[in-house]
């Protein structure tokens, strides 16, 4: 496939993504509010702002590792390429795991900011700790996505968003329907971000078959002196590049 036809078939679906991701919040978010009651939907709204907010502590470095392994792919150094790799899959395993064990232990002390309701608490605690699950499969597979707009298929992640999404709102009428209220819908996006983590693994993994994940391989990577410089380089210029777009 030429660079061309990469760019229309990329754009085409990140165009059909945000159309829907537009599209389905219209639609599904008046039927929820009538579901689950104006304090829940509130509830439901600020315990995803406050998991989204525990995104953000990877500091870009998402971008680094889209800019290093693109650089090996074109190179076909698949050696250094593994490595970046490995080391970006184990690094946000372990990211995502510390963020959610300090999400876990400061549940209270964050839930007692939102003046919740005494009688909603409990469902509230609940809700926030699906959310951390949510955060966990999502953050500790990145590197996959980053793989995949690496090679320039990024109509694979803009694919797998339609699916999801699609299946999200048919579930969450369907759940909202049944009465299980916004645990129910809790539990279906949890179930979609399963689905969308695996599709975009699947392909990032098919995409290239000299692309291996293997535990040797960050070890190797991280016993270099000189990973903590790359670390900052890395961002450096991942930075560099997006004040050049802006």
């Amino acid at each position: 496939m030429s660079l061309s036809d990469k760019v229309i078939k990329n754009t085409f679906y990140y165009i059909i993504f945000q159309l829907l991701g537009f599209a389905f919040p219209l639609i599904l978010t008046p039927l929820i509010i009538s579901k689950i009651g104006e304090v829940q939907y509130g509830i439901y709204i600020i315990v995803f702002g406050f998991v989204g907010i525990f995104g953000l502590f990877d500091l870009s470095l998402s971008s680094s590792f889209i800019i290093f392994i693109s650089r090996f792919y074109i190179k076909k150094d698949f050696i250094n390429l593994n490595k970046y790799f490995n080391t970006g899959l184990f690094f946000y395993i372990i990211f995502s795991f510390v963020i959610v064990i300090a999400g876990f232990l400061f549940s209270n002390s964050l839930l007692s900011l939102l003046n919740i309701p005494e009688d909603l608490y409990d469902k509230s605690v609940k809700i926030y700790y699906i959310g951390l699950l949510i955060f966990f499969i999502s953050s500790s597979f990145t590197i996959f996505i980053s793989v995949l707009i690496a090679l320039q298929k990024m109509y694979v992640t803009s694919a797998s968003g339609i699916i999801v999404n699609t299946i999200n709102a048919v579930l969450t009428i369907l759940v909202l329907s049944m009465g299980y209220g916004l645990e129910g819908i809790m539990w279906i996006q949890l179930l979609t971000v399963i689905i969308g983590t695996l599709i975009n693994i699947y392909y990032a993994l098919t995409s290239n078959s000299r692309i291996k994940y293997s535990l040797i391989s960050f070890i190797k990577r991280t016993d270099d002196r000189n990973v903590k410089i790359w670390f900052a380089d890395a961002n450096i210029k991942a930075c560099r590049i997006r004040f050049r777009k802006i």
